[in-house]
Parts: C-alpha cells; sequence; structure tokens
C-alpha cells in the first residue's frame, strides 16, 4: 500500500531524519496527482514550494525562443525538483510537466524554512544537489559548444546511466523508457539525428534497445569515441574517470 511516510524516507535530503523530525515534515507535505503532460509550474511563475516525485517521473525543461523543448532533467521517484527557490525567492527557472501518470509532493517555502532551521543536515544536502545541477548544466553547455550531435548522443548516454543506469554484469541499463523525441529534446537534435545515431550505435554492438529501454553493452567503447575528452559523467553507482584514446 502507497504510504507518504515511506517515500519521505527515500527522499535522499529526508534519509537522517528521526521521526519525529520526519513527522513534522509529513505534517506539511501535500501530495498532488498529474496525469501524463500536465505542466506543474511553468518557467516565470512565482517560485512557492519545493516538490519531490512520489511516483511517476517528471520533466524540467525550457521553451527556446521558438517554441522548442529543452528537457533539462529527469525526476525519478525520491527526486527533488524546484529546491532553488529556498536559495532564490525568485521565478521558477524552467517548467516541470509529469512524463506519466505521477504523484508529487510539495512542501511550502515559508512552512520549510522552519524544517531547515531545526535540521541543517537537510540545508547541507540540499547544497549538494544544487552543486550537482550546476555541473550538470555546465556540461550540457560544453556539449552544446563543443561537441557534435555525436558526441552529444555519447555524453547524454553516459548521463543518464550515472544518473538512471543500473548495472547487470558488465551491462548498463539505463532506468529510463524514453521516446526519440524526448532522447532529441535533451540533446539539441532533431528525433531523424537520434534515430539515426542509436541505429549506428546499435550495428557497432555499443548498445540495445529493449522496449524503448537503452542497454550500453560495452561502456568502455562507447566512453572512447569522445576524442580523448576526460570523462567524468559515467557510473551507475560510483563515478569514475576515464580518459578514452579517441577513434584512430
Amino acid at each position: 500500500m502507497w504510504s507518504l511516510k515511506e517515500v519521505l524516507r527515500q527522499v535522499f535530503i529526508f534519509t537522517e531524519l528521526g521521526e519525529k523530525e520526519l513527522a513534522n515534515v509529513l505534517e506539511i507535505t501535500r501530495v498532488f496527482k498529474y496525469r501524463k503532460g500536465e505542466v506543474i509550474f511553468f518557467e516565470g511563475d512565482p517560485g512557492e514550494a519545493l516538490y519531490f516525485v512520489c511516483s511517476g517521473k517528471v520533466k524540467i525543461y525550457k521553451l527556446t525562443p521558438d517554441g522548442r523543448e529543452h528537457i533539462l532533467h529527469i525526476i525519478r521517484p525520491g527526486g527533488v525538483f524546484a529546491e532553488v527557490v529556498f536559495f532564490d525567492p525568485g521565478p521558477y527557472p524552467a517548467s516541470a510537466e509529469a512524463m506519466n501518470d505521477s504523484r508529487v509532493g510539495s512542501i511550502r517555502r515559508d512552512d520549510f524554512d522552519r524544517v531547515l532551521r531545526d535540521n541543517p543536515s537537510i540545508a547541507v544536502k540540499m547544497l549538494g544537489l544544487m552543486s550537482m545541477r550546476l555541473r550538470e548544466a555546465q556540461a550540457k553547455i560544453r556539449d552544446l559548444a563543443l561537441r557534435d550531435t555525436y558526441g552529444r548522443m555519447v555524453g547524454t548516454l553516459l548521463r543518464l546511466a550515472g544518473e538512471h543506469g543500473t548495472r547487470e554484469g558488465k551491462l548498463v541499463r539505463l532506468g529510463l523508457k524514453l521516446t526519440h523525441q524526448e532522447l532529441a529534446n535533451m540533446m539539441g537534435a532533431s528525433r531523424e539525428t537520434v534515430t539515426r545515431l542509436l541505429n549506428g550505435l546499435r550495428k557497432q554492438g555499443i548498445i540495445d534497445i529493449d522496449r524503448r529501454s537503452i542497454v550500453i553493452l560495452d561502456v568502455e567503447r562507447l566512453v572512447s569515441t569522445l576524442s580523448g575528452e576526460e570523462i567524468i559523467e559515467m557510473s551507475a553507482g560510483a563515478s569514475t574517470r576515464r580518459r578514452g584514446p579517441g577513434p584512430g
């Protein structure tokens, strides 16, 4: 049976709380149900609350001036988003939308301020989360500025593997089912380009696709295609730092 208290125990910023503190968080948490495609908030809306995913998944995205979508993050159960409003009380810097039917917990900023004052460990974890988001943003800016579409595809797969992947022996299975359009929106490319690149990687025996779930069959070969760049993104559980020799 679904239990909000058990969900809160899985939200990493709350994992160190005792029973009393967890009960305090439970009192100020509201849970909302969203249908697939329903918007949770738009970029520019007043930043009023922190959110976490109880079930389903949520995408954080921005729209370009010509209306194209760029996906910044995909948040799965236990993941937190919109944490920036507790450090910068301005509008939401991006939009959030349910990628499938989802339950999302919400804690208003004013209520959460009191919890933060009594539990500084939460603030430390939130700073760590924002640091991770900054590193991800820097990596994406690098990809868009310096890499071609193939390099952006590889970088995106490695990041997804690090954030959502599960090791199965030598394989890494991405724990997300993404359409080609969603992948395209993550890496700044067309759907047709993504389809062509994925087919090429599959023909080389580097990846496989099992019912829309991507399986990386050969991580070393995938890393080695990035022309000798330093890779810090991949690990599915523990960060690794590798240097790919590059093709030829």
